[in-house]
């Protein structure tokens, strides 16, 4: 069940090939969410209050000076930065414009690998929601927070936060064992060129929890490790202050992450926990009631060891681009896929066991999952699956030993298992099925 004021934008996440975020101070900063190079066609700005159904009196289109193509994203995402008043020029020349009586910007873009044409729209954002003019000023930080030389503490005790924790660039977060405290759907805590570390011990868990739901935590280009130990996570959306927005409950790019003898509870966010490049170990936690996937791994690399995920809406594990060790796995009552390796992953599996799951295990897009002891029981459609999703990539390939399961396998031509030493046939079929059921 997704809350009706968070289904709207949870909606407007998914499966978007490009994330665009224009400010109205002409800023632009545009993410290629895919793996193909992606040219910037057109751009309208719009003033959505003088639209109706026929026509918005208020549009200007704006056409690139020069080419614009981001590159495909392989182990970094690719970003491009530019401004509205020196890369693109107005179509029809008019007088001069004020970018604060415009709302929308609606960019068109084609990809360059399959040649599709498509556009998206995204709402034009207060400069001051910029990265440049977050990290300049930390917009009153709550009194507890006691200001070391490179960090800032939280002490023990109860707290409810009401607010964005943003805090300065370079400085770090430490929050001591025993710290409970409450967030408003409208709080979050971000930090970049800095890490966090919460200390929390076996007789003193920390706790952050929603009220009802809150924004989460986004942690950027990390200068140390970022450490998190016997912390609850619960009732978490995803990372956002009005038109900012992240997928990600819990977010971090460019870090080092190690998490363990933590659980995440409840989650309304396409991913509870996203780590994007980085290094991970997560070790002893525990996921339950997920409104989509649990945790998501982008071109990251680490190992995820002892770890249970229940009532999951999406996949338990889904990684691209990663390369992940994976050891004492255990998945019950996964809506999609309890493993799902895509994008050029490499996954390595040791004691596995998959409980009723829509499938079990899939390998797609040039993936490799190899391993042995693994589980799979009671799957919805198929135990194991390989095949190419996208068509700019290769089949998967699976490869395991002493394995259990019910012999639910679909694996497509091009594509390969060997299983317990058998070599599992193919047959020719639309990969877009699996994503229908």
């Amino acid at each position: 069940y997704l809350p009706k004021n968070i289904l709207k934008d949870y909606l407007s996440l998914i499966d978007k090939k490009i994330f665009l975020r224009i400010f109205n101070n002409g800023e632009i900063e545009i993410f290629n969410l895919s793996n193909s190079k992606i040219s910037i066609e057109k751009l309208e700005i719009i003033n959505s209050k003088n639209c109706n159904i026929e026509k918005c009196k208020d549009k200007i289109n704006f056409k690139p000076r020069n080419q614009l193509i981001i590159n495909e994203s392989n182990d970094l995402i690719s970003i491009l930065k530019i401004s509205l008043f020196t890369e693109f020029f107005n179509i029809a020349p008019s007088s001069n414009f004020d970018l604060n009586e415009f709302n929308l910007a609606k960019v068109y873009f084609k990809n360059n690998v399959t040649g599709d044409y498509e556009h998206l729209q995204f709402y034009i954002e207060d400069y001051k929601f910029s990265e440049s003019y977050l990290v300049k000023k930390s917009e009153g930080l709550p009194n507890f927070l006691i200001k070391g030389e490179n960090e800032y503490v939280i002490k023990k005790g109860n707290y409810k936060i009401n607010k964005k924790i943003i805090i300065p660039k370079n400085f770090s977060l430490i929050v001591e064992a025993g710290t409970n405290i409450t967030f408003s759907s409208d709080s979050y805590i971000y930090l970049q060129n800095g890490s966090i570390q919460i200390n929390g011990s076996e007789d003193e868990n920390v706790v952050f929890r929603g009220n009802k739901s809150w924004g989460g935590l986004y942690v950027s280009d990390c200068s140390k490790p970022t450490i998190i130990n016997h912390t609850i996570f619960k009732n978490i959306s995803y990372f956002k202050h009005e038109n900012i927005q992240l997928t990600g409950g819990l977010n971090f790019y460019n870090c080092n992450v190690k998490i363990s003898h933590s659980k995440f509870i409840k989650s309304y966010s396409e991913d509870f926990l996203n780590l994007i490049n980085s290094n991970f170990n997560l070790k002893y936690l525990e996921f339950s009631n997920t409104i989509s996937d649990a945790i998501d791994l982008d071109y990251s690399d680490g190992v995820i060891e002892n770890i249970d995920l229940q009532n999951i809406g999406g996949d338990a594990i889904d990684t691209s681009g990663s390369e992940v060790r994976m050891k004492n796995v255990k998945t019950f009552n996964i809506r999609d896929k309890s493993i799902s390796a895509g994008e050029k992953s490499k996954i390595l599996l040791n004691d596995v066991e998959i409980r009723n799951s829509g499938i079990g295990i899939a390998s797609k897009d040039s993936s490799i999952v190899k391993g042995k002891k693994v589980k799979i029981f009671n799957s919805v459609n198929y135990d194991l699956t390989a095949f190419r999703k996208k068509n700019f990539y290769e089949g998967g390939v699976i490869s395991l030993k002493d394995v259990l399961h019910e012999y639910k396998n679909l694996i497509q031509k091009d594509s390969f298992a060997l299983i317990n030493e058998k070599t599992i046939n193919t047959k020719k079929f639309n990969s877009k099925l699996l994503y229908s059921k």
